[in-house]
């Protein structure tokens, strides 16, 4: 498991969604436009395109669509959730960590240490290959064990393929949040919440296994359609219903972080107007979750249930939802 991929964990974990699906999405502009979650952001002079990403190798996030490739290509700066510094990457390796003289087998027990090989094997995966992670904490290793056919591979994700690309042509990469913004997401989880929730996650895939699902294909389908209400439906079943607290967790994992987000991209925005940003995100983080008012939403007290777009709109930019092969706006 590399570095990045265990610290990018809030980022796949937001590509599951947490609130109700039942109502119709308030906003006209997320109707017409198809593909992956893709906006235009202007306003004073100041152009940002807003991509949804997936922390998943797969044939459909390995080939951009072509108007989302072109914005990319054509952008001046790239912004994603963190880009660590060499001593931000150091601190990241302790925080993956366990305490010395403890292990991932202890901390989750002999019964679901099983489970988790189990987990490997049914991925085409040695048993053993789970030693390898024995010395990381719960929330590290859950990251990969609902996806491990598609981890398996190694090949870089979508938001490391854009870091790269951004470095190989001398583009700048900015973070919107720290390391230590990021990681707390779930450090401050003790030990024992861990463990009761990679619980609940192995239940959750044997109940998939029962159905004849899978975890990575319904995460990947729900991406490219791009449809909010599919992206909000799967959390929901997975996760959410074995966990305490889960409104205030809603809001640390989304809520905050997108008022977080949006407010430090319009301070970029403000204070470089000819500069075109291209901004790589965990897609929950883009869209309002169906149900939710944007009209009435943005005057509620903070943080509010706003995805990143219409908290832009918000605050005075013209926000709209682009079809992601052929650039075209609702409405254009």
């Amino acid at each position: 498991m590399n570095l990045y991929s265990a610290c990018a964990f809030a980022s796949s974990l937001l590509l599951f969604a947490c609130s109700s699906t039942g109502a119709e999405h308030s906003l006209p502009a997320e109707s017409g436009p198809t593909g992956p979650q893709f906006y235009r952001v202007t306003g004073n002079g100041a152009t940002a395109y807003l991509f949804g990403t997936v922390h998943l190798h797969d044939e459909r996030t390995q080939k951009l669509p072509v108007a989302v490739d072109a914005a990319f290509k054509g952008s001046d700066s790239l912004y994603v959730e963190i880009s660590p510094s060499p001593e931000e990457r150091a601190e990241m390796r302790q925080a993956i960590l366990l305490p010395e003289g403890t292990t991932l087998d202890q901390v989750v027990g002999d019964v679901t240490w099983k489970r988790m090989g189990d987990r490997y094997e049914l991925s085409g995966q040695p048993r053993a290959d789970l030693n390898d992670v024995k010395s990381m904490a719960p929330w590290v290793v859950m990251s990969e064990i609902p996806y491990l056919e598609s981890r398996a591979n190694n090949k870089p994700v979508l938001d490391v393929d854009f870091g790269r690309r951004a470095r190989a042509d001398d583009k700048p990469v900015r973070k919107l949040e720290s390391v230590n913004e990021h990681l707390s997401l779930f450090t401050d989880m003790s030990l024992d919440e861990q463990a009761t929730w990679f619980v609940s996650l192995l239940d959750k895939l044997d109940e998939y296994d029962v159905e004849g699902r899978s975890m990575t294909e319904e995460t990947l389908a729900a991406w490219s359609s791009g449809e909010p209400a599919r992206l909000y439906g799967l959390l929901d079943q997975i996760l959410y219903p074995d966990m305490e607290d889960r409104e205030g967790k809603e809001a640390k994992l989304l809520w905050i972080r997108n008022e977080k987000f949006a407010e430090r991209l319009d301070r970029a925005m403000s204070e470089s107007p000819d500069e075109v940003a291209f901004v790589a995100i965990g897609a929950m983080h883009l869209p309002t979750p169906p149900g939710v008012n944007a009209a009435t939403e943005v005057d509620v007290p903070k943080p509010r249930r706003l995805g990143l777009a219409d908290l832009m709109r918000s605050r005075g930019y013209n926000v709209v939802r682009l079809d992601a092969e052929t650039g075209i706006g609702a409405g254009e």
